[in-house]
């Protein structure tokens, strides 16, 4: 019989069990209010924030993989130690899938970039994974109705 929940654990086992915190130095009990609000503020909130934490990981491996410029499902799977149908079925699960995530990471992230004057927007498209300049930017048009220059410009002016 499979233990569910940490007090679970600890009953069964007779463990005490203890999360450290590297960062502070110190035991990290298990119910930890401080913790659970950082973890809150931090997390993008799509349905509840703790259901989300696989996801994190995820788009933790997808922006790796962006960065080695290969953002596939299969190589973020691969750096996740799982195949790329298990990963398929846990984001479907999670009510997303890998396209989605990518689509929605590359967004952000291009956003983000193209606030950065010394970024050329083909530079930006490579660096998100976009085989072809023209594939970026219909992509940005899509999802702001503007294309990466115009965008650019307008919050180079807003600044």
């Amino acid at each position: 019989m499979r233990p569910s929940g940490p007090q679970n654990y600890q009953s069964r086992f007779s463990l005490e069990l203890c999360y450290y915190d590297n960062r502070q130095n110190r035991p990290v009990g298990l119910d930890n209010s401080e913790l659970l609000a950082i973890l809150l503020r931090v997390m993008p909130s799509k349905g509840t924030a703790l259901a989300r934490l696989p996801l994190i990981a995820v788009e933790r491996a997808l922006w790796a993989e962006v960065k080695e410029g290969r953002p596939s499902l299969q190589n973020v799977a691969s750096t996740l130690a799982m195949s790329p149908r298990t990963l398929q079925r846990r984001l479907n699960d999670e009510g997303t899938s890998f396209s989605e995530i990518l689509e929605a990471f590359r967004q952000q992230m291009a956003t983000v970039l193209l606030e950065d004057d010394k970024l050329a927007v083909y530079e930006i498209a490579f660096l998100l994974g976009y085989s072809e300049p023209s594939t970026f930017h219909r992509a940005f048009r899509r999802w702001t109705d503007r294309s990466p220059r115009e965008f650019r410009s307008s919050s180079s002016g807003d600044s």
